[in-house]
């Protein structure tokens, strides 16, 4: 009995294996009946790929076609034919200058030399530069400054140096007296509507003292601008007035900020401005630093 039973067993499993291997069967020709159109269709595109390449492609291949390197229409041949003339053409001429062959001699061989260069290496035509755009919109970009800013001690440094100049000139950059006869006030008053623009009145001679507020060089005449305890006054020094290096010292060694006095003549500049027209001057006191953006 026990036999009977195994047995029947057996036979339903091997009837149920067989029912599955003809499902997987017939699942996968259902699948491959699916798959056929779009492997088809795959080929198909493979096909028109071999022959039409892409459109990047084609338009590749035209660019490179228009941009035909050097030589490019010369043949194999030709092309080795002209290295080689080139090369005999440059020990030609290297031998001709080794043995002293004047420059008018070697002009025709030179010449042969280019003309052989250049038929294997064209000459490129060179493009002609764009116009650049001129743009009436205002250019808000900050311009570099001309000069770096120097510092407190570096100023000091220079102005020191000037002292030390003065005295191997034999120059004392600190006077301890100077005479002055008036201040840049009583000045204004004596001459307030007198003289006329360009008059000068020879018979004063006056001497004044004060610090330099503005200085203005041009060339062999220059105009400062000086403040004592009354007021300010410009100064006229030119260089045909003064004796000797006068001028010149002038420039190199005096400073805004610096005292100076001064002896001269009063006279009104072409614009009107009362002026001393100096015939000499003093450094009284050499300033060691410039003045402060904002004094009392």
């Amino acid at each position: 009995m026990l036999s009977r039973v195994i047995m029947t067993l057996c036979i339903l499993a091997s009837v149920a294996r067989r029912q599955t291997v003809v499902t997987c069967f017939s699942a996968t020709a259902r699948m491959r009946t699916s798959i056929l159109p779009f492997r088809q269709q795959y080929q198909h595109r493979a096909q028109n790929q071999n022959q039409q390449p892409p459109r990047r492609l084609i338009s590749t291949c035209r660019h490179m076609s228009t941009e035909i390197t050097p030589g490019a229409s010369l043949s194999v041949e030709r092309i080795a034919e002209l290295e080689e003339q080139i090369k005999q053409k440059g020990d030609q001429i290297r031998q001709l200058k080794a043995d002293g062959t004047e420059k008018a001699d070697l002009a025709p061989h030179i010449a042969e030399l280019k003309a052989l260069k250049a038929e294997l290496d064209p000459p490129k035509e060179k493009k002609a530069p764009q116009k650049k755009q001129t743009n009436n919109a205002p250019n808000n970009k900050k311009k570099p400054a001309a000069a770096e800013e120097l510092s407190d001690s570096e100023l000091k440094a220079a102005r020191l140096s000037k002292v030390d100049a003065m005295r191997e000139a034999g120059v004392e950059p600190y006077e301890y007296t100077f005479q002055i006869t008036q201040t840049a006030s009583q000045l204004a008053s004596a001459y307030e509507n007198k003289l006329e623009p360009g008059e000068e009145d020879e018979a004063s001679d006056v001497s004044i003292a004060g610090r330099i507020m503005a200085r203005r060089v041009f060339g062999k005449l220059a105009f400062y601008t000086i403040q004592d305890e009354s007021g300010t006054i410009q100064l006229q020094l030119d260089k045909t007035r003064l004796e000797g290096d006068s001028f010149k010292n002038l420039k190199a060694w005096t400073d805004v900020g610096d005292i100076i006095g001064v002896q001269g003549s009063v006279r009104r500049t072409d614009k009107g401005e009362l002026s001393i027209h100096a015939n000499e001057w003093k450094m009284l006191t050499k300033a060691a630093l410039p003045l402060p953006d904002k004094y009392h």
